[in-house]
């Protein structure tokens, strides 16, 4: 692998990871002072061919503080590349020092357009990349070393063996050891004269004694200067396991006698980086919890090995009762470590064989293969519901929220996870407009249900914007028959669905977080119709009609009623009443 496929790799790590526009890798050019762009993806903001002098540099910044540092505002900067940057349209940044072998030889720059708030926590992740990066550098420059000793004659061989930071060791036809590295050998805690005269499997676990001696038979048929490599768990002196990358070719000796030579990499830091990365790709950075892209492996996986003899199972989708009013009240921090104990709660109340997941927000999902039954995933999602409305202790405060529960079942509801997630999705919603708290069953007569109101939703959208609604008026009268006012109510009659009544697409409207937006629709019009009659009428007034929804802000619904009010209406009445 060259140094550009290490960028390209760790550069699509990083977008899918992150929203940025661009990545780079930048090395310092001692001779002009500076720095060069190495390489780069997304647009070229800046030129490939400029030298960055390291005093005005965001880059020569990094280098001498040695430590990762996102850029919260590119703007702000006093740095040129930051200046092209936002000319550009970007508006923050990270830069990470990559070292090799103890010393920062390169920048890891990502940019993006948008404002990022978590950029800080967001640094670690580039953090391991930069990590990453700079260990299979220094892995590659090593193996170079190593492909040289083993390109080189017998000699040359022996003196470079002894210094070489790699464990080199040379097996004869039997796999025993007969020339180790000194200075390798003393890496991993050996001493030479121990390995000498020993078989290569002394240096491998005992369950793999079986394992070694077919490796050792696959050296023996390679071609004579043809390489072989492998990722195998090698000991350390003091019994520590360790991962390494096996280098073996087979070479003749002076004598013509065949040999094998191996160089032993201890990757293991590479290993665990990887391992971090991957966790992060696939699990949910903030409860830890198996992530979408997990979560749908795992199910296909399912799916497959039931494929042959389908096997029942079931799938809930849950969403969480109230979670918003938490966020907007309290805070988002309370509301992330709500989060973190709904999914312990989550966790507690399934068994080993079964995965819950998080989809994102307040959206989680739990596979039950054991539940064969619609009767074993009531009864789970039962336990599920009882655990939700148990209060939350977050930071002094008493949380009570609760849970709307869908539940799909394969394979009559679906065969497929795109099919089973759907179903569930859509039972949820179900479970939400029976009062929420509650689980439903997915059903083909609910899918038709949900399919007209989201028809109804996007149609009153259009209708709201191109003013395809209309308002009739019912006097309001005084004891004496006198006309006191005039209550405003909307109707709609669209093209193709008809006359949708009220009590239809109102209760839409508000599930939509629509009913704002047809709120102040009525109060606009209704207002508008009434100012050419203040002058003949000046006492009348127009009564409309408010969602209970509107109260739960009610400065903003004031501010938005005398915005209405303004200018239309000088010295009429107006009233915003009575709660749907």
């Amino acid at each position: 692998m060259s140094d550009e496929e290490v960028f390209d790799a760790i550069a699509k790590a990083i977008k899918q990871i992150i929203p940025v526009d661009r990545v780079s890798y930048a090395e310092p050019a001692p001779e002009l002072k500076g720095f060069r762009i190495f390489r780069f993806t997304g647009d070229a903001y800046l030129p490939t061919d400029i030298v960055l002098p390291k005093e005005k540099s965001g880059l020569g910044f990094i280098y001498e503080l040695g430590q990762p540092y996102f850029f919260a505002q590119l703007g702000e900067s006093d740095f040129i590349e930051h200046a092209m940057l936002m000319e550009a349209g970007l508006h923050c940044g990270w830069s990470v020092p990559v070292h090799v072998m103890g010393e920062i030889t390169g920048i890891l720059n990502a940019a993006s357009s948008k404002r990022i708030k978590d950029g800080n926590q967001l640094l670690s992740i580039l953090t391991t990349l930069a990590e990453l990066m700079g260990s299979t550098f220094e892995r590659i420059r090593l193996q170079d070393q190593a492909a040289a000793v083993l390109r080189d004659s017998e000699e040359q061989v022996r003196l470079f063996i002894d210094g070489s930071p790699l464990l080199l060791l040379a097996l004869d036809s039997q796999g025993l050891i007969h020339h180790v590295s000194h200075f390798g050998a003393s890496q991993l805690g050996y001493l030479v004269d121990h390995l000498i005269g020993s078989p290569f499997s002394i240096l491998h676990p005992d369950d793999q004694t079986a394992e070694i001696q077919t490796y050792l038979q696959t050296l023996s048929n390679l071609e004579i200067g043809e390489i072989h490599s492998r990722e195998a768990q090698m000991f350390q002196a003091d019994g520590t396991l360790i991962w390494a990358r096996q280098n073996a070719r087979r070479v003749h000796d002076h004598r013509g006698i065949p040999q094998l030579l191996l160089a032993c990499e201890d990757i293991s830091k590479v290993r665990s980086l990887t391992d971090q990365l991957h966790f992060m790709a696939h699990h949910d950075a903030l409860t830890a919890l198996p992530n979408h892209t997990l979560f749908r492996h795992t199910l296909e996986a399912l799916i497959a090995k039931t494929a042959v003899q389908p096997t029942p199972f079931a799938m809930l989708f849950i969403d969480l009762d109230g979670f918003k009013k938490v966020n907007d009240s309290l805070s988002h921090a309370i509301g992330n470590e709500l989060l973190c104990q709904v999914a312990h709660r989550l966790q507690g109340a399934v068994t080993s064989s079964d995965t819950v997941a998080r989809l994102g927000g307040d959206e989680f999902v739990v596979l039950l293969p054991q539940a064969t039954s619609p009767d074993a995933a009531a009864k789970m999602a039962q336990t599920i519901l009882q655990q939700l409305r148990t209060p939350f202790q977050v930071q002094n405060h008493d949380i009570f929220i609760g849970g709307s529960i869908g539940i799909s079942l394969y394979p009559a509801q679906g065969k497929t996870s795109s099919e089973l997630m759907k179903q569930a999705d859509l039972a949820m919603y179900r479970a939400k407009a029976q009062g929420r708290n509650n689980y439903q069953f997915y059903s083909a007569q609910l899918s038709a249900t949900l399919q007209r109101k989201l028809a109804i939703e996007h149609a009153l959208r259009t209708a709201i914007e191109k003013d395809e609604l209309h308002l009739v008026f019912q006097p309001q009268v005084g004891p004496e028959g006198q006309i006191l006012g005039l209550e405003a109510l909307v109707r709609w009659h669209h093209p193709t669905l008809g006359i949708v009544p009220p009590s239809t697409f109102i209760p839409i409207a508000e599930e939509s977080h629509l009913i704002a937006a047809l709120t102040d629709w009525v109060l606009d019009h209704s207002l508008a119709i009434l100012a050419p009659l203040n002058s003949a009428y000046p006492h009348l007034y127009v009564a409309v009609n408010i969602s209970a929804q509107e109260f739960l802000a009610p400065c903003t619904l004031a501010k938005r009623v005398r915005r209405a009010g303004t200018g239309l209406l000088a010295g009429s009445s107006y009233n915003a009443s009575d709660a749907t």
